[in-house]
């Protein structure tokens, strides 16, 4: 498809294939303690907090250039639930009632009947918003 951009979708498959590695460790060492492993987790960890944030910034470039959002986004949550209803069988004590692909589904679903009024907002408005969001919520936890 010629409308892509190539760069974002290599990013997003670079994350994706970032966030799977880090998920395989993770349940190796805290789910099927193989305590061995434990050594290198700890050292993918750092990257814990920076490949969510990255896969939320690139996904929100994509809610911008979609004309699907609201399809994609009941498409996504379907899946996110079908992965809680999974987990709440197989893995009780491991369920995800709200994980990064319910929110992302939320928000794309949201920015779906928004996107009309947020493309009339300046740029530099945008920009303000988002570093006052950004430092209103930075030490918001679990």
């Amino acid at each position: 498809m010629k409308d892509r951009i190539n760069l974002i979708d290599e990013v997003r498959g670079l994350l994706i294939i970032l966030v799977v590695i880090y998920h395989l460790f993770y349940s190796m060492t805290m789910v099927f303690g193989m305590s061995g492993l434990y050594e290198i987790f700890s050292v993918m960890r750092i990257w814990q907090p920076v490949l969510p944030a990255m896969f939320i910034f690139i996904s929100g470039l994509s809610f911008h250039l979609s004309r699907s959002n609201v399809k994609r986004g009941l498409k996504l949550l379907i899946i996110s639930i079908a992965i809680t209803v999974i987990l709440w069988f197989i893995m009780p004590e491991q369920i995800i009632w709200f994980g990064i692909l319910h929110l992302l589904a939320v928000l794309n679903i949201g920015f779906g009947f928004i996107k009309k009024y947020v493309d009339k907002i300046p740029a530099v408005f945008g920009i303000v918003i988002f570093i006052f969001l950004f430092i209103l919520t930075y030490n918001v936890h679990r």
